[in-house]
């Protein structure tokens, strides 16, 4: 019940550029990731709707396959060149020459998303993007974040077993005070997550869920990477363990029991 992505500052001088944005998913292995991160316990997604509930998700949208190749050509037709032949690209901006500098930023200690973003800074470095890895400290991560100083950073989300509620997420007016720390939406994107929310008819509401994954898709607020598997191992002397998805990790702690009359054999 948890997703992973990559967040993209959609007010960014370099990220604002739609074409760099799907750029970017074309440049980033995620295969890859799923491999050497978490040693393929998880599955590829597409959106905040979690694979198991399959009856939301449009089947119409793949996910973004890596391909360089691609990716070279979105970056060229939204103007970036190395014309200084420095190995980086750059771009002329706000009538400035601005050289293809990308931060990514996570909470320091965290191995996991240090080694994501050094997987894709070894992509990027063979396109000309000089991506750079900056970890800070936990409070200051958030607080960076809420102010939209981050450019592109880790994002891990836990939803619920339920429909799905995006509005602090994706909402413009989440954007300052919310979870909108991308600056996403616009009109469209709000009446969509408006009217997800009131809408009783399944079919219809579904196929607002429809629309919506795929404005996600092709504006790319979250460059999504993940969900992650869990397996676990629970003695056989508990009860009550209330396994499921309802709840990270898997089950309920509180309401473990020791079985009446369980006795430890030597």
């Amino acid at each position: 019940l948890a997703y992973q992505c990559i967040g993209l500052n959609h007010k960014d001088k370099i990220l604002s550029d739609v074409k760099v944005r799907q750029a970017l998913c074309y440049l980033t292995n995620i295969d890859q990731i799923v491999e050497k991160v978490i040693y393929n316990k998880g599955v590829r997604t597409n959106s905040t709707i979690l694979p198991m509930k399959k009856d939301l998700i449009n089947p119409a949208i793949k996910p973004y396959p890596f391909d360089i190749e691609k990716g070279k050509a979105l970056l060229k037709e939204a103007g970036w060149k190395d014309s200084d032949g420095d190995g980086i690209l750059d771009k002329m901006i706000d009538g400035k020459k601005t050289d293809f500098v990308l931060t990514y930023n996570y909470n320091s200690g965290n191995s996991l998303r240090e080694m994501v973003g050094l997987l894709m800074q070894r992509t990027l470095h063979q396109v000309g993007i000089d991506l750079t890895i900056k970890p800070l400290e936990w409070s200051l991560y958030l607080d960076e974040l809420k102010k939209h100083n981050c450019q592109m950073w880790y994002q891990g989300w836990v939803s619920n077993p339920g429909l799905d509620d995006n509005k602090e997420l994706y909402h413009t007016s989440a954007a300052n005070g919310g979870s909108n720390y991308m600056s996403f939406g616009n009109a469209k994107t709000d009446k969509l997550l408006d009217e997800i929310r009131v809408e009783f008819d399944e079919n219809k509401r579904k196929e607002l869920y429809y629309q919506m994954q795929v404005m996600e898709h092709e504006q790319v607020p979250y460059l999504f990477l993940y969900v992650q598997k869990y397996r676990n191992c629970v003695h056989n002397r508990f009860e009550n363990i209330n396994a499921g998805p309802a709840a990270y990790p898997g089950v309920w702690f509180a309401g473990f029991k020791v079985k009446k009359g369980y006795k430890v054999e030597n």
